[in-house]
């Protein structure tokens, strides 16, 4: 039986045609396996999912860095004024023990109009933003107004901020101060302000005069009462500092275990075009293999 010539290659150009469209199916779907949602929606909707909440991770992360960075600000701030009101305290202890002279209760008025100027400094500080710390959320101008006597010491104060504390958001429903009430930190448990304890304490010594009994108790007790508000506060900085900083840790940790996972997703999707490119070699060594065996017909045919 003679087969024409045309019959063969009208086999070989179907078996060809054939096996290229295989290979441009095979192709085309490699390429949207990895640029189309829909070829695969359920892990790309685990993908678009996994990088939705790391965008929303890293946008809380930032944050929460942002908070660390004015809390610890503030605690120095706040450490200051506590060293600050412990050296009040001391000086009260030394002018009021019976022992000092007048002399010396004028050297602890200096002393103490030093450290008058020091908490005025640290109440009107500003954080690496350039807002005043403790403003409230009036954080763009001074919180404390100073006025000063004919001597350059000062002798009035005047709060301008407010008790409104400026917050950001570190998470869902979960924020963090960035602002504090001035009026309070620099104020003992009953409202009293620092500058007027400082200010009584140092016009009483400038005098010169003995304290009976009774006010000297008075006075310790006022100023031990605001070292004791300092210490409150200077610890619950430093736990809003704690608290932000495991807030850091576990969205880095969660940022951590989704890139694993998402790495993982993304794989998947490699290993199955690694799947499709093998499965396009073999059609590719079909193809070879039936023209190979067509041609060997034809020369077969040919020679006979």
């Amino acid at each position: 039986m003679r087969i024409s010539s045309n019959t063969l290659f009208a086999n070989l150009a179907t078996s060809i045609s054939t096996n290229m469209d295989r290979t441009v199916h095979t192709s085309n779907n490699m390429y949207y396996k990895i640029h189309k949602a829909g070829d695969d929606p359920a892990a790309q909707s685990q993908i678009m999912l996994l990088q939705t909440t790391m965008n929303t991770n890293m946008a809380y992360s930032e944050s929460a860095k942002h908070a660390t960075t004015i809390t610890k600000e503030s605690e120095s701030y706040v450490m200051g004024y506590r060293k600050a009101t412990e050296d009040y305290l001391a000086l009260t202890e030394k002018a009021i023990n019976g022992t000092s002279n007048a002399e010396d209760k004028r050297a602890f008025a200096k002393e103490l109009n030093e450290i008058i100027e020091q908490v005025a400094l640290l109440s009107n500080s500003k954080s690496y933003t350039g807002d005043f710390v403790f403003g409230g959320n009036m954080s763009g101008t001074p919180p404390f107004e100073f006025t000063h006597n004919s001597n350059g010491n000062i002798d009035s104060f005047k709060y301008n901020g407010n008790d409104i504390q400026k917050e950001v958001s570190i998470g869902k429903n979960l924020y963090s101060k960035v602002s504090y009430d001035g009026s309070k930190i620099f104020s003992n448990k009953d409202g009293e302000s620092v500058f007027e304890g400082l200010m009584e304490m140092r016009d009483k010594l400038e005098k010169g005069e003995s304290f009976s009994p009774e006010e000297a108790t008075r006075l310790k007790a006022k100023a031990k009462s605001f070292n004791d508000a300092a210490i409150i506060q200077t610890t619950d900085v430093a736990v809003g500092i704690a608290q932000i900083e495991t807030t850091t840790k576990r969205y880095e940790l969660l940022d951590l275990s989704y890139s694993k996972q998402l790495s993982l997703l993304q794989d998947s999707d490699f290993a199955q075009v690694s799947v499709d490119l093998a499965r396009f070699k073999n059609m590719t060594k079909s193809s070879i293999s039936t023209m190979q065996t067509i041609l060997k017909m034809t020369e077969d045919i040919i020679s006979m």
